[in-house]
Protein backbone atom coordinates (compact mmCIF):
# COMPACT_ATOMS: atom_id res chain seq x y z
CA UNK A 1 0.00 0.00 0.00
CA UNK A 2 2.60 2.21 1.01
CA UNK A 3 4.59 1.81 -2.00
CA UNK A 4 1.36 1.79 -4.52
CA UNK A 5 0.69 5.26 -2.37
CA UNK A 6 4.10 7.12 -3.43
CA UNK A 7 3.89 5.88 -6.87
CA UNK A 8 0.75 7.38 -7.23
CA UNK A 9 1.76 10.94 -5.53
CA UNK A 10 4.89 10.98 -7.66
CA UNK A 11 2.90 10.48 -10.94
CA UNK A 12 0.49 13.43 -9.81
CA UNK A 13 3.10 15.83 -8.84
CA UNK A 14 4.45 15.18 -12.66
CA UNK A 15 0.33 15.61 -13.86
CA UNK A 16 0.01 19.15 -15.78
CA UNK A 17 -3.21 20.09 -13.34
CA UNK A 18 -1.28 19.09 -10.06
CA UNK A 19 1.65 21.92 -11.71
CA UNK A 20 -0.54 24.46 -13.54
CA UNK A 21 -3.10 24.56 -10.11
CA UNK A 22 -0.20 25.02 -7.90
CA UNK A 23 1.55 27.49 -10.14
CA UNK A 24 -1.63 29.51 -10.35
CA UNK A 25 -2.46 29.41 -6.28
CA UNK A 26 1.22 30.46 -5.51
CA UNK A 27 0.90 33.16 -8.05
CA UNK A 28 -2.35 34.38 -6.65
CA UNK A 29 -0.75 34.22 -3.05
CA UNK A 30 2.71 36.07 -4.31
CA UNK A 31 0.90 38.81 -6.38
CA UNK A 32 -1.44 39.57 -3.02
CA UNK A 33 1.53 39.73 -0.99
CA UNK A 34 3.63 42.25 -3.76
CA UNK A 35 0.49 44.32 -3.87
CA UNK A 36 0.07 45.14 0.12
CA UNK A 37 3.56 45.24 -0.16
CA UNK A 38 3.98 48.32 -2.58
CA UNK A 39 0.46 49.73 -1.29
CA UNK A 40 2.22 50.64 1.86
CA UNK A 41 5.54 51.11 0.82
CA UNK A 42 7.21 54.36 2.19
CA UNK A 43 4.05 54.96 4.83
CA UNK A 44 4.25 55.06 8.35
CA UNK A 45 3.75 51.89 10.26
CA UNK A 46 0.68 53.15 12.36
CA UNK A 47 -1.06 53.52 8.60
CA UNK A 48 0.00 49.98 7.76
CA UNK A 49 -2.88 47.17 7.87
CA UNK A 50 -1.75 44.10 10.44
CA UNK A 51 0.18 41.91 8.92
CA UNK A 52 -2.56 39.12 10.42
CA UNK A 53 -5.37 40.59 8.40
CA UNK A 54 -4.22 40.81 4.98
CA UNK A 55 -4.27 36.85 4.40
CA UNK A 56 -4.46 36.62 0.43
CA UNK A 57 -8.10 34.32 0.72
CA UNK A 58 -9.90 37.42 3.49
CA UNK A 59 -12.85 38.10 2.94
CA UNK A 60 -11.73 41.68 2.47
CA UNK A 61 -8.85 41.06 0.31
CA UNK A 62 -9.12 42.61 -3.07
CA UNK A 63 -8.11 39.43 -4.36
CA UNK A 64 -10.52 38.04 -3.05
CA UNK A 65 -13.56 37.12 -5.80
CA UNK A 66 -10.68 36.06 -8.01
CA UNK A 67 -10.05 33.08 -5.39
CA UNK A 68 -14.14 32.13 -5.55
CA UNK A 69 -14.24 31.89 -9.13
CA UNK A 70 -11.37 29.82 -9.64
CA UNK A 71 -12.02 27.85 -6.33
CA UNK A 72 -14.34 25.43 -7.59
CA UNK A 73 -12.21 24.33 -10.59
CA UNK A 74 -8.74 24.56 -9.28
CA UNK A 75 -9.58 22.34 -6.59
CA UNK A 76 -10.02 18.98 -8.35
CA UNK A 77 -7.41 19.84 -11.51
CA UNK A 78 -4.69 18.25 -9.21
CA UNK A 79 -5.54 14.51 -9.87
CA UNK A 80 -8.95 14.14 -9.35
CA UNK A 81 -9.36 12.84 -13.79
CA UNK A 82 -6.71 9.99 -12.90
CA UNK A 83 -9.34 7.00 -13.13
CA UNK A 84 -10.55 8.34 -16.68
CA UNK A 85 -6.95 8.84 -17.31
CA UNK A 86 -5.79 5.59 -16.60
CA UNK A 87 -8.49 4.09 -18.12
CA UNK A 88 -8.45 5.51 -21.72
CA UNK A 89 -4.32 4.69 -21.65
CA UNK A 90 -5.56 1.16 -19.99
CA UNK A 91 -2.99 1.33 -16.61
CA UNK A 92 -6.02 -0.31 -14.68
CA UNK A 93 -5.57 -3.20 -15.96
CA UNK A 94 -1.69 -3.20 -16.15
CA UNK A 95 -1.77 -2.16 -12.23
CA UNK A 96 -4.61 -4.67 -11.53
CA UNK A 97 -2.46 -7.35 -12.63
CA UNK A 98 0.84 -6.35 -10.97
CA UNK A 99 -1.32 -5.39 -7.39
CA UNK A 100 -4.54 -5.51 -5.67
CA UNK A 101 -6.82 -3.03 -7.48
CA UNK A 102 -8.33 -2.26 -4.00
CA UNK A 103 -4.85 -1.14 -3.07
CA UNK A 104 -4.68 1.17 -6.57
CA UNK A 105 -8.40 2.77 -6.00
CA UNK A 106 -7.56 3.50 -2.25
CA UNK A 107 -3.85 4.82 -2.67
CA UNK A 108 -5.09 6.88 -5.73
CA UNK A 109 -8.09 8.52 -3.33
CA UNK A 110 -5.52 9.46 -0.77
CA UNK A 111 -3.19 11.09 -3.35
CA UNK A 112 -6.31 13.24 -4.82
CA UNK A 113 -6.92 14.36 -1.28
CA UNK A 114 -3.85 15.28 -0.66
CA UNK A 115 -3.04 17.06 -4.10
CA UNK A 116 -6.11 18.73 -3.04
CA UNK A 117 -5.47 19.71 0.42
CA UNK A 118 -1.79 21.36 -0.76
CA UNK A 119 -2.70 23.20 -3.53
CA UNK A 120 -4.25 25.83 -1.28
CA UNK A 121 -1.92 24.81 1.93
CA UNK A 122 1.18 25.42 0.25
CA UNK A 123 0.64 28.69 -1.53
CA UNK A 124 -1.12 30.28 1.60
CA UNK A 125 1.27 28.81 3.89
CA UNK A 126 3.85 30.68 1.96
CA UNK A 127 1.36 34.15 1.96
CA UNK A 128 1.08 33.98 5.69
CA UNK A 129 5.01 33.71 6.39
CA UNK A 130 5.72 36.70 4.27
CA UNK A 131 2.73 38.75 5.73
CA UNK A 132 3.92 38.35 9.67
CA UNK A 133 7.33 38.98 8.78
CA UNK A 134 7.04 41.67 6.60
CA UNK A 135 3.86 43.65 7.79
CA UNK A 136 3.71 44.98 11.89
CA UNK A 137 1.53 42.86 14.13
CA UNK A 138 1.11 45.40 16.46
CA UNK A 139 -1.13 47.73 14.37
CA UNK A 140 -4.64 48.60 15.75
CA UNK A 141 -5.44 49.64 11.85
CA UNK A 142 -7.56 47.48 9.60
CA UNK A 143 -8.82 47.16 5.86
CA UNK A 144 -12.10 48.87 7.47
CA UNK A 145 -10.20 52.12 8.64
CA UNK A 146 -11.30 51.58 11.70
CA UNK A 147 -9.49 50.77 15.18
CA UNK A 148 -9.22 46.98 15.29
CA UNK A 149 -10.34 47.06 18.94
CA UNK A 150 -12.76 50.21 18.67
CA UNK A 151 -16.60 49.70 19.44
CA UNK A 152 -18.24 50.17 15.70
CA UNK A 153 -15.41 47.81 14.57
CA UNK A 154 -16.00 45.24 17.36
CA UNK A 155 -19.77 45.44 17.05
CA UNK A 156 -19.75 45.31 13.40
CA UNK A 157 -17.60 43.48 12.70
CA UNK A 158 -15.24 40.69 14.44
CA UNK A 159 -18.26 40.03 16.56
CA UNK A 160 -19.88 38.13 13.34
CA UNK A 161 -17.12 36.46 12.40
CA UNK A 162 -16.61 32.64 12.68
CA UNK A 163 -14.27 31.98 15.52
CA UNK A 164 -14.09 35.46 16.56
CA UNK A 165 -13.28 34.81 19.86
CA UNK A 166 -9.99 32.88 18.26
CA UNK A 167 -9.48 35.87 16.49
CA UNK A 168 -9.23 38.56 18.96
CA UNK A 169 -7.06 36.76 21.58
CA UNK A 170 -5.00 34.39 18.91
CA UNK A 171 -4.99 36.06 15.30
CA UNK A 172 -1.82 33.64 13.94
CA UNK A 173 -3.61 30.28 14.87
CA UNK A 174 -6.94 31.99 13.34
CA UNK A 175 -4.89 32.77 9.99
CA UNK A 176 -3.37 29.55 10.14
CA UNK A 177 -7.20 27.60 11.17
CA UNK A 178 -8.48 29.37 7.74
CA UNK A 179 -5.51 28.19 5.83
CA UNK A 180 -6.16 24.31 7.17
CA UNK A 181 -10.21 24.53 6.71
CA UNK A 182 -10.07 25.65 2.54
CA UNK A 183 -7.49 23.10 2.41
CA UNK A 184 -8.96 20.49 4.25
CA UNK A 185 -12.44 20.90 1.61
CA UNK A 186 -10.58 21.38 -0.40
CA UNK A 187 -9.51 17.57 -0.44
CA UNK A 188 -12.82 16.36 0.21
CA UNK A 189 -13.82 18.69 -3.31
CA UNK A 190 -11.23 16.17 -5.20
CA UNK A 191 -12.00 13.15 -3.54
CA UNK A 192 -15.70 13.95 -4.69
CA UNK A 193 -15.31 14.73 -7.99
CA UNK A 194 -12.96 11.57 -8.40
CA UNK A 195 -15.58 9.09 -7.09
CA UNK A 196 -18.39 10.92 -9.42
CA UNK A 197 -15.31 10.30 -12.33
CA UNK A 198 -17.02 6.38 -12.22
CA UNK A 199 -19.64 7.02 -13.53
CA UNK A 200 -18.41 9.57 -16.41
CA UNK A 201 -17.02 7.70 -19.89
CA UNK A 202 -14.27 9.37 -21.21
CA UNK A 203 -14.69 12.92 -21.33
CA UNK A 204 -12.58 14.47 -18.69
CA UNK A 205 -14.46 18.03 -19.17
CA UNK A 206 -17.59 17.06 -17.48
CA UNK A 207 -15.63 16.65 -13.98
CA UNK A 208 -15.73 20.65 -13.82
CA UNK A 209 -19.57 20.86 -13.61
CA UNK A 210 -20.85 18.48 -10.43
CA UNK A 211 -19.14 20.79 -8.10
CA UNK A 212 -19.59 23.84 -10.01
CA UNK A 213 -23.17 23.45 -10.22
CA UNK A 214 -23.24 22.63 -6.32
CA UNK A 215 -21.03 26.21 -5.85
CA UNK A 216 -23.47 27.83 -8.44
CA UNK A 217 -26.75 26.50 -6.58
CA UNK A 218 -25.56 27.33 -2.75
CA UNK A 219 -24.63 30.84 -4.46
CA UNK A 220 -28.49 31.38 -6.02
CA UNK A 221 -29.85 29.76 -2.92
CA UNK A 222 -28.30 32.02 -0.59
CA UNK A 223 -28.75 35.26 -3.01
CA UNK A 224 -32.35 34.64 -2.79
CA UNK A 225 -33.73 33.66 0.25
CA UNK A 226 -30.55 35.56 2.00
CA UNK A 227 -29.67 31.99 4.32
CA UNK A 228 -26.33 31.91 4.95
CA UNK A 229 -25.65 28.32 3.32
CA UNK A 230 -22.93 29.05 0.75
CA UNK A 231 -20.02 27.02 1.69
CA UNK A 232 -17.91 29.59 0.36
CA UNK A 233 -18.21 32.21 3.34
CA UNK A 234 -17.07 29.08 5.74
CA UNK A 235 -13.48 28.79 4.48
CA UNK A 236 -12.23 32.52 4.21
CA UNK A 237 -11.19 34.23 6.94
CA UNK A 238 -12.71 37.78 8.09
CA UNK A 239 -16.33 36.85 6.86
CA UNK A 240 -19.37 38.87 8.27
CA UNK A 241 -21.90 36.02 8.50
CA UNK A 242 -25.15 37.69 10.39
CA UNK A 243 -26.84 33.79 10.70
CA UNK A 244 -23.92 31.21 10.87
CA UNK A 245 -25.31 28.43 9.07
CA UNK A 246 -22.24 26.26 10.22
CA UNK A 247 -24.05 23.20 10.86
CA UNK A 248 -25.26 23.30 6.62
CA UNK A 249 -21.56 23.47 5.90
CA UNK A 250 -20.50 20.89 8.47
CA UNK A 251 -23.85 18.47 6.88
CA UNK A 252 -21.95 19.42 3.37
CA UNK A 253 -18.63 17.89 4.41
CA UNK A 254 -20.07 15.09 5.24
CA UNK A 255 -22.10 14.30 2.31
CA UNK A 256 -19.31 14.38 0.42
CA UNK A 257 -17.18 12.02 2.61
CA UNK A 258 -19.15 9.78 3.02
CA UNK A 259 -20.54 9.52 -0.69
CA UNK A 260 -16.79 9.49 -1.76
CA UNK A 261 -15.84 6.49 0.72
CA UNK A 262 -19.01 4.31 -0.24
CA UNK A 263 -18.48 4.85 -4.01
CA UNK A 264 -14.56 3.89 -4.41
CA UNK A 265 -15.22 1.41 -1.54
CA UNK A 266 -18.40 0.16 -4.26
CA UNK A 267 -15.69 0.40 -7.04
CA UNK A 268 -12.77 -1.35 -5.16
CA UNK A 269 -14.77 -4.37 -4.82
CA UNK A 270 -16.97 -4.40 -7.85
CA UNK A 271 -14.91 -6.80 -11.01
CA UNK A 272 -15.43 -3.80 -13.49
CA UNK A 273 -12.27 -1.81 -13.84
Amino acid sequence: MKTMLISRIMVMIKQKGFIISMTAMLFFSISSFIFYAKSFEGKDTSQIINGVNLLATSARSIFIGYFEMIFPFICIMPFSFSYITDKNENNISVIALRSDKRKYYTANAIAIFIGSFLILFLPLTINLILNLSTFPLNSMVDDTNMNTFSSVHINEYWKKYIFADLYVTKPVLYNILFIIIPSFFSGIVGLFVYSISFFIKGNKVLLFFPFYIIHYLLATFENKFGINIYYFRYIIPLEVVQDKSVVFFILLNLFMIVFSFFTIIRKSGSDEL
